[in-house]
């Protein structure tokens, strides 16, 4: 088999044999100068056939901001050719993590979140997301998040309450938000183990549907 690789850029290439020959089967281009990085060359579905996880590295023009593109792919013999595990590329700032969490020999993508934010995004929360196995793809089946420390976070995490009908939870969020104390240098309010902290102020005015 002869193969030629592209001028730019890493690149990951399967080749697999027919007839008694090899041949190209999948292959990948990663940005200059990255490479695609291997995770996980095994089986982390449990289904007796091999996986591969990798990822490759994107950057901005000024390389100040970076984010990995993890997939996942597999060998699919009646299709003859690889199929993706994804049901949608997984994008992050750090490596993500394969490992089995709740002990079922199926292994989850674990994406720990620790951006704070940039200038351009504002305030980030930092937690995990959980990718696990429904039997045909991996899809997010768990976000865990860290308290916020901003009041725009409370918000939110308030609103997703209000859009639940979560009313009380919802209640709590929205007037821990609204009585936080407020100066430049930042103060911090506690309420039912949430703690905030800012530095502006908002009005809000809600109504809950009957």
């Amino acid at each position: 088999m002869s193969y030629v690789a592209p001028v730019e850029g890493g690149t990951l290439v399967i080749a697999g044999c027919e007839e008694g020959h090899y041949v190209v089967r999948y292959e990948t281009v990663a940005d200059e100068p990255f490479a695609p990085e291997i995770l996980v060359l095994g089986d982390i579905n449990h289904n007796s056939v091999n996986d591969v996880v990798f990822a490759t590295q994107r950057c901005d023009e000024d390389d100040e901001e970076c984010v990995y593109r993890t997939q996942v792919i597999t060998w699919e013999a009646e299709m003859r050719r690889f199929v993706s595990l994804l049901s949608q590329t997984i994008t992050s700032d750090e490596l993500p993590e394969v490992i089995d969490t709740d002990n079922d020999q199926v292994s989850e993508i674990l994406i720990r979140l620790e951006s704070n934010g940039t200038d351009s995004t504002g305030p980030l929360r930092t937690g995990i997301n959980i990718y696990d196995w429904d039997g045909s793809v991996y899809v997010l089946s768990i976000v865990q998040l860290d308290p916020p420390r901003f009041r725009v976070q409370i918000v939110h995490e308030a609103d997703r309450y209000f859009a639940a009908r979560q009313w009380d939870d919802a209640i709590n969020l929205y007037q821990l938000a609204f009585t936080a104390k407020t100066s430049d240098s930042g103060s911090t309010t506690r309420a039912n183990g949430w703690t905030a902290t800012s530095s502006t102020g908002c009005w809000w005015r809600m109504r809950l549907p009957e």
